[in-house]
């Protein structure tokens, strides 16, 4: 599975694709998310931006993956970080998942893989 840094540049021809997520509920057993509608992304500066999809991650989500097919390869673009409530005018409030991407979230995957590599 490859990983890449989430990017407005080519997330709008794979917004769609990037449609899977999964972790363990409650730490207990597997679960996973189908079309979890990647539907915002904050740029928080220096590389780092929330990707936010509806909000679908129980607890023990915390670090699941957000992937899908991006050129036709399996591809990571974030980990699950934090939930949100936004308040949206003039008197709802959406909650979210949100996932951490970016180039902050890539360099930190590559130097676990560099430091602690699969057996």
């Amino acid at each position: 599975m490859a990983l890449k840094a989430f990017s407005e540049e080519w997330a709008q021809a794979y917004k769609d694709e990037i449609n899977r997520s999964e972790a363990y509920k409650n730490a207990e057993e597997p679960e996973w998310a189908y079309f979890p509608n990647l539907h915002d992304t904050d740029d928080d500066g220096q590389g780092a931006i929330e990707l936010e999809c509806d909000d679908f991650a129980s607890p023990g989500w915390s670090g699941g993956p957000i992937y899908g097919p991006v050129n036709n390869q399996w591809t990571v673009i974030g980990v699950d970080s934090d939930s949100e409530s936004e308040y949206i005018f003039p008197a709802s409030v959406e909650h979210d998942s949100v996932f951490a991407g970016g180039s902050w979230m890539v360099g930190l995957i590559q130097y676990g893989l560099a430091n602690w590599p699969p057996s």
